[in-house]
């Protein structure tokens, strides 16, 4: 009996797809962890956020509302100072802000009142809020305890 090369194809993708169901299954029924990082392999992300925390509890003097926090991640873009603002934003170290921030100009932004839970703050270039009295963007931010009381820092935006 001769088998077509598109059953055989067929037929191995099916066996690939088995097995890999076969394996998730496996990993889920015995409580593995499949997105613990390996041995001997950071995670850039996850290292950049761990040690801008730790800058962040650590500073004396850090932005008291979540305005200030939106407000001093522009100043530092707007002067480029890419080390401040990835403490501003942990985790952003692995995102290449030189590149990102190459044709800013030297844009200045007003922000509104923060959410009741502050943790998003609309925000608007200056100019645009001047013509249309209006918010058109929002920085999203999270709480870190430290011992020197909570302290917002950027978590998105836009």
């Amino acid at each position: 009996m001769k088998i077509k090369p598109q059953t055989t194809l067929f037929l191995v993708g099916l066996a690939c797809v088995c097995l890999s169901v076969g394996v998730l299954i496996l990993l889920r029924t015995t409580g593995a962890d499949n997105s613990a990082t390996p041995p001997g392999v950071t995670d850039p992300f996850a290292q950049a956020k761990a040690q801008a925390f730790d800058l962040i509890e650590k500073r004396e003097h850090w932005p008291e509302s979540p305005q200030g926090v939106c407000e001093a991640f522009w100043n530092a873009r707007r002067k480029k100072d890419y080390d401040e603002m990835h403490i501003l934003w942990p985790g952003t170290a692995s995102l290449n802000w030189a590149e990102i921030c190459k044709n800013d100009g030297k844009t200045v932004h007003v922000f509104g009142e923060p959410a009741a839970d502050g943790k998003t703050v609309p925000y608007a270039e200056k100019s645009h809020f001047e013509t249309h009295g209006a918010y058109n963007l929002t920085m999203r931010l999270d709480v870190l305890d430290t011992d020197k009381g909570a302290r917002y820092y950027i978590v998105s935006g836009n």
